[in-house]
Order: C-alpha cells, then structure tokens, then sequence
C-alpha cells in the first residue's frame, strides 16, 4: 500500500504540492516509516503566528515522559517556519488504515523562498 501525504493549505500550487509529496515519501522511506498517512499544510507566516499562538508550543519532554504536543522551529524573533500535531495514537481513522503521523504545518513563503528548507523542516515535523 505505500505511504499517503496528503497536501493542503493556502495558494500551494500543483507543482509544489508534488514535490512536496515526493519529498516527504522519501523522507518517510529513509525513516523505514511504512504504512504512514501524513498530513502537510502550508500556511502563510501570519496565520502560522495566529497557529502558534492558538496552540503554543509545550515544554520539550524526554522521551520517558512523552512527545509533546506541539513541534516548532523558529529563530528568536523570526518566522515560525514548522508546528507539527502528532496524532493520538489508537484514534480510529477507518477510512484510511494506516497509521496517521499526524499533522505538520510549513509556513508557505520560507518552502516558496528556498525549497531545500522544507526537507529540513519535515524533519522537524516528523
């Protein structure tokens, strides 16, 4: 069955939306990630601020205690590039059986601007 990314967001292009998918099919096959539905969303930089902000980022956790909640990258005073929601795991999705990583959001002018960022940041999402 293969790995499902699909793409959405705000004025993404079908051109970016395939590279996109290309991108993250072979970052999920370098992880041995298989049997994964991810979900990747572009937003403009303000609505990513409006994002983080609705949802603002939990105290990094270590591993014993759990993911947090809310990824984000950004540098001190700049854009926030990448949010990602992990998804609940055991959360019923029957219409797609694989396993859903959960939701990453990339703000839309940083993957516009320098598209190698965007491997970066779907990392960071992952």
């Amino acid at each position: 069955m293969g790995n499902t990314v699909t793409i959405g967001g705000e004025h993404v292009s079908a051109f970016l939306k395939k590279r996109l998918v290309r991108t993250a099919r072979e970052l999920l096959r370098a992880l041995k990630l298989e049997e994964i539905a991810l979900e990747i969303f572009l937003l403009s930089g303000d609505n990513m601020l409006t994002l983080k902000e609705k949802f603002p980022p939990k105290a990094a956790r270590s591993p014993s205690r759990g993911r947090a909640t809310v990824a984000h990258m950004a540098a001190a005073g700049g854009p926030v590039d990448v949010l990602a929601f992990p998804w609940p795991r055991g959360f019923p999705h029957p219409e797609n059986p694989r396993r859903h990583l959960g939701e990453v959001y990339l703000n839309r002018e940083i993957v516009k601007r320098d598209f190698r960022a965007s491997a970066f940041l779907l990392i960071h999402g992952t």
